[in-house]
């Protein structure tokens, strides 16, 4: 496998650091969002796997959401991991495959024809940042997106 790109990520209240960390007080929730540039790597990306690290302030499990969300024209793709990160780097993987239980339109389980169109012209693509409701940290580091090929 390859690297397919250096992911630039962007958060709408800091610059990105090392690792990017984000405060929140409210119960909106926070995501990580993909600059325009590297969404065209997505294509690339398919049958190949996604990991990164996240860590939090509290080991609070938090409520249950969406921790991956890419979206395009052609549908929207999200994933829900069975666990939430620790107070120290917890790492996370998941293969842009249809096996590995991608959601399609919030409920019904992808096929690889849906993830395929999705993410050969992707909208956006979301890593969930937020697992506590009210004032906390959160980090994320060592994003990296694997081809499949």
């Amino acid at each position: 496998m390859r690297l397919v790109a250096a992911l630039s990520w962007l958060i709408t209240d800091q610059p990105a650091t090392p690792a990017i960390y984000f405060r929140t007080g409210n119960i909106s929730q926070r995501r990580v969002v993909l600059a325009a540039e590297p969404l065209k790597q997505l294509a690339a990306a398919e049958n190949g796997t996604l990991s990164y690290s996240l860590k939090q302030s509290t080991d609070d499990p938090g409520f249950l959401d969406d921790d991956v969300i890419i979206v395009g024209p052609a549908g929207r793709l999200s994933i829900r991991f069975g666990t939430s990160p620790g107070t120290g780097w917890t790492p996370f993987s998941v293969k842009l495959t249809a096996a590995a239980g991608w959601r399609w339109n919030w409920n019904a389980r992808a096929t690889q024809e849906q993830i395929h169109r999705v993410l050969a012209n992707p909208t956006s693509f979301e890593i969930r940042g937020e697992y506590h409701t009210g004032p906390d940290e959160g980090a994320l580091d060592n994003v990296v997106l694997r081809s499949g090929g």
